[in-house]
Order: C-alpha cells, then sequence, then structure tokens
C-alpha cells in the first residue's frame, strides 16, 4: 500500500507521519521518507513517536511486530543532549545502535 500527503500511521503505541509511505502488510513493515519540492527541499519529513521518544529522520524502515528498524539521518533530543546518527538500528525496549553519530549539548 502507497500513502502520499501528510500520511499518518498509528498502530499499537507508534505513530508515525510523513509525505511518503509504503506498507508492507505481509512483512509487518512501513517504509517512510519526505518528498521533494520544485526546489529540490524535502516535504514532509518521518516524524516517529513511541511512548516518551519522539525522532525525525531522512527515512525510517520499521517493523511494527518486532518494534525493530532501520533509520537514517536522524536527529533527536535526550534530556539536554542532541543526537544525529546517520544509520540507527532501532530494538525492541527502546534500545538503539547508532553507527555514526555527533553530540551537541544545548
Amino acid at each position: 500500500m502507497l500513502l502520499r500527503s501528510e500520511a499518518k500511521v498509528s498502530y499499537t503505541g507508534f505513530r508515525l507521519e510523513a509525505n511518503y509511505m509504503e506498507i508492507n502488510l505481509p512483512k509487518s513493515e512501513v517504509l517512510a521518507q519526505p518528498t521533494k519540492d520544485s526546489t529540490g527541499m524535502d516535504l514532509g519529513v518521518p516524524h516517529f513517536e513511541d511512548g516518551s521518544n519522539a525522532f525525525d529522520a531522512k527515512e525510517i524502515l520499521y517493523n511494527f511486530d518486532t518494534e525493530k528498524g532501520i533509520i537514517k539521518d536522524v536527529m533527536t533530543q535526550q534530556e539536554d543532549i542532541y543526537v544525529h546518527g546517520n544509520v540507527v538500528k532501532k530494538y525492541e525496549n527502546d534500545v538503539s545502535f547508532i553507527k555514526i553519530f555527533n553530540y551537541l549539548n544545548q
């Protein structure tokens, strides 16, 4: 299933918004990406919320059964620290592994 233009998905505790989504129900996966405007700027950058965790990313591939995913170019805030990860693997129970990151203290 393809969703375009301000797509929103809510399912058992998580919420995802983006301008473009591909939902694969047999695999229990959703892929979210922004679209480009006529000048090449990103529109509808994916926004993910799961409980108290929320972040924006360039691309999100998330399995809603296993609660695992791969997130590309993510920016999030954890207390007073801003974390930027180029590639992040999200596991269940709020565990994430960041491949390359930068952090800025507020």
